[in-house]
């Protein structure tokens, strides 16, 4: 996957699958961190998708939240931020049909052999 900087949106940004991932970092050098857990991620896009659809489960009654409990979880995009020391943490983004407006989202933290959820958070847009 390769990775161009946006200047406006101050991050990297690539695209694998048809997913699109963006990098937190600054004009100069790709996060290589950030890249490398991008990669992995891009590799296993549906367990990846799977991993913060279950978490949002545990907390969100899909039928409540769209009017389907059948109703599966679409990944949009996905955010990369921290390395150099610290754990990746990936952030993304799902939303659920007829969820007018609503954008779900699941903070995972790269353990190294798989991606640990840490929090999750709707926004209203």
């Amino acid at each position: 996957m390769q990775f161009r900087y946006g200047e406006k949106a101050q991050c990297w940004f690539g695209e694998s699958a048809g997913m699109n991932f963006y990098l937190d970092g600054t004009a100069g050098a790709v996060p290589k961190d950030q890249a490398a857990a991008a990669q992995r991620i891009a590799g296993s896009l549906a367990a990846f998708r799977g991993r913060a659809a279950a978490y949002l489960d545990l907390f969100v009654d899909r039928a409540k939240a769209c009017g389907s409990a059948d109703e599966d979880w679409y990944l949009v995009e996905i955010h990369l931020r921290g390395g150099q020391g610290k754990p990746v943490r990936a952030r993304p983004l799902l939303m659920l049909d007829g969820d007018d407006g609503g954008m779900w989202s699941v903070e995972l933290r790269d353990t190294g052999d798989d991606w640990w959820p840490v929090r999750f958070e709707r926004d209203q847009g």
